[in-house]
């Protein structure tokens, strides 16, 4: 049966991830016909003024200030481009199945992603959950706004993308959802032929996050060992280098990097897709699980881990691959036996 399915995410989100995360999705159904819900619940122009504003809190020069402006301009407009490059509508109500996900689309604590229509409400098709993340959201904000729970327990299937989600789905509603790739992980990254550049360390960060002590150790970790630091897609001012995306990706900078440090959940998910020697300031419950599921637990930097000596232990990158390997064909299998008990729901209709 040919379905129509419409996938639910963050769409026009101002961030990298949100934007890789949907388009491989999107390519992983590419037998079907696919279309994204355009749901108006992100604007990029705030997001980019709420860049800005990070930018001059965490930079003192007016010319890395003016420099780091036009550079986050240009990116959002490349990035609006490539959300608005992919098939997008306003009305589900003619397709056959509704896939949430993936992102952070379920976490209650943060009030854009309480719109109703990322649980699924108001579509009477087949609903799929594919790898979606509340992240920080807990037990009490369930409690507190009890209609997500009506609406979790409306959706035919639930996966997740990390244990911590699924142990909270677990707590508030009759379920065990089984933990699936982010999409992002589904295939190989494909090459985009970056620019050669001396040796460097490739970083990608929600850099306002990282304190002062963490820069610094950076810095003297890069200096120390005669490379670059470059970052991609955002204007850093610490860094030696801030070089532009290449169609929404930032990420194909890891390719020749010598090594990673990453903050964020798909800056850590691409350091393992490339399979790099990577080191994590991890700050969030969605990175930690991902560090856990893949046994990468000591690429965490911490008050008792250094950057150097997480840099010391070298990731076994032939385990990695098998891991890696095991996860992708178990995540397919599990959205492909979704597909098929929707078409079989649908056939019998």
């Amino acid at each position: 049966m040919d379905l129509k399915i419409i996938i639910t995410t963050v769409f026009n989100s101002n961030n990298f991830g949100s934007f890789l995360q949907a388009r491989e999705l999107q390519r992983a159904l590419n037998e079907y016909d696919t279309v994204f819900y355009d749901s108006k619940t992100r604007s990029q122009r705030a997001t980019l003024i709420n860049h800005i504003k990070k930018l001059i809190k965490h930079t003192r020069s007016i010319g890395h200030i003016l420099r780091g402006t036009i550079f986050e301009i240009a990116e959002t407009i490349k990035l609006y481009r490539c959300w608005h490059s992919l098939p997008h509508t306003q009305k589900p109500e003619n397709r056959d199945v509704m896939i949430l996900g993936s992102d952070e689309i379920w976490n209650l604590s943060r009030k854009r992603c309480r719109h109703p229509i990322y649980w699924g409400d108001g579509f009477d098709g087949y609903k799929i959950a594919y790898a979606p993340s509340a992240n920080q959201a807990t037990e009490e904000e369930f409690r507190r706004y009890p209609e997500y729970l009506t609406y979790l327990n409306r959706i035919d299937t639930v996966s997740v993308r990390d244990s911590s989600t699924a142990e909270l789905i677990a707590a508030i509603a009759d379920q065990q959802p089984p933990v699936v790739l982010d999409p992002t992980l589904l295939c190989d990254p494909q090459p985009l032929r970056p620019k050669k550049l001396r040796p460097y360390i490739a970083v990608y960060f929600f850099y306002e996050r990282l304190k002062k002590e963490e820069v610094a150790a950076i810095r003297e970790f890069a200096n120390r060992n005669g490379y670059l630091l470059v970052s991609a897609g955002q204007y850093i001012s610490w860094c030696d280098r801030s070089i532009h995306s290449i169609k929404g990706n930032p990420f194909y900078i890891f390719e020749n990097a010598a090594f990673v440090i990453t903050n964020t959940f798909h800056g850590t998910a691409y350091s393992i897709n490339y399979r790099k020697q990577f080191a994590s300031f991890a700050n969030s419950n969605k990175v930690l699980g991902l560090l856990e599921e893949f046994g990468l637990e000591s690429r965490a930097v911490t008050e008792d881990r250094s950057l150097e000596s997480v840099f010391d232990q070298r990731i076994d990158i032939p385990a990695l691959e098998e891991k890696l390997s095991e996860k992708r064909a178990f995540s397919t299998e599990y959205l492909n036996r979704s597909l098929m008990s929707a078409a079989q729901e649908i056939g019998s209709r």
